[in-house]
């Protein structure tokens, strides 16, 4: 039998070194992995867009629409081009604002806007819409009404884009027309 030499004691210590190197170095899978470089998809910052940012105070965006605090600065604050379409969308104006005033107005302000709609035999009559306190009223209080509701009428504006609102203020200024001409025939 041969013996152990202190040389191959030495060469078992060594390898058993090794083994164990090997058994201990060795991490979980759950344990990140060692990098050389780091790898921002790892790191802890929050991602780009994860969190929008809030704006900055007093800011506006170049966009925005400011509202007036009630339909009476509204009527002031709003000129009346602004809810004009160009002539060449007038046309478009008329039936798509008769469309959405037929889905948002006719039941309370009647198919005229004379304020004679399905529901007055629920709630009380509509304002009519056609009556000359409106006629001489500015778009901007119907965009404000459109937008806020009223006493009894429900605030539409998340349910309308303001271009919209202006196609269905372009519809009641016709139904303001009309009934104008069917109680002025001569002019």
């Amino acid at each position: 039998m041969s013996r152990l030499t202190p040389l191959r004691i030495h060469h078992i210590q060594i390898i058993m070194i090794l083994v164990w190197l090997t058994v201990t170095s060795c991490k979980q899978p759950d344990d990140t992995k060692w990098q050389y470089t780091p790898d921002m998809a790892d790191s802890p910052v929050p991602k780009a867009q994860m969190y929008p940012l809030d704006p900055p105070d007093g800011s506006v965006a170049t966009t925005a629409l400011i509202y007036s605090a009630n339909e009476f600065d509204a009527e002031e604050n709003f000129r009346d081009d602004y809810f004009k379409p160009p002539e060449s969308r007038e046309q478009f104006f008329q039936v798509r604002g008769e469309q959405l005033y037929a889905t948002f107005c006719l039941h309370c302000h009647g198919p005229q806007g004379r304020g004679n709609g399905s529901m007055t035999d629920v709630f009380p009559r509509s304002p009519d819409l056609t009556d000359p306190i409106y006629v001489e009223r500015k778009d901007g209080f119907f965009f404000h009404k459109i937008t806020f509701g009223g006493l009894m009428m429900p605030s539409l504006g998340h349910a309308i884009s303001d271009i919209e609102r202006s196609m269905i203020i372009f519809h009641i200024r016709e139904l303001q027309k009309a009934r104008e001409k069917r109680d002025n025939p001569d002019q």
